[in-house]
């Protein structure tokens, strides 16, 4: 996946009784060069829990029970042949990337990550931190690999 063209951020600070250097609520918003938004709201808790789920075209995906994820049609806005129900997601075998890179160091093979992913990563990251802390939007330029207000 190509990284997003265009970042926006917004934060608001409403509880700030103990000097916080970072906001009580935080809205990013990323639109990547094919039309795909990628929307991310948090804000700090109190005791009623926390919520974290992922809204698709075609259903929802839960992953507030970290180590017990769901997903489901619900709120599926296009035809989804998923099931109406909660349905558990099966485990993945993941490797642990950590460990990958030291073995690699070592014998001089190639990660299972490549570096491209870990760039991929990083620059929605630090679009949405570059525009936090201006007030702007951010615009990627893949071509220069530069972030710039716009």
């Amino acid at each position: 996946m190509p990284s997003p063209a265009r970042a926006f951020f917004r934060r608001t600070t409403h509880a700030n009784k103990y000097n916080f250097t970072c906001p009580d609520h935080c809205d990013a918003t990323w639109i990547y060069p094919d039309g795909f938004i990628v929307s991310y709201a948090t804000n700090f808790g109190n005791g009623s829990g926390n919520v974290f789920k992922i809204y698709g075209d075609q259903g929802v995906l839960d992953l507030t029970h970290w180590t017990k994820p769901t997903y489901s049609s619900a709120g599926a806005i296009k035809p989804s042949p998923l099931s109406k129900e909660e349905t558990p997601v099966a485990a993945v075998e993941t490797p642990d990337h950590f460990l990958d890179w030291l073995q690699c160091l070592r014998s001089r093979e190639t990660c299972n990550a490549p570096i491209e992913a870990g760039y991929d990563h990083c620059v929605p990251a630090l679009m949405a931190v570059r525009a936090m802390d201006t007030g702007r939007r951010q615009i990627y330029d893949a071509a220069k690999r530069e972030i710039r207000d716009g």
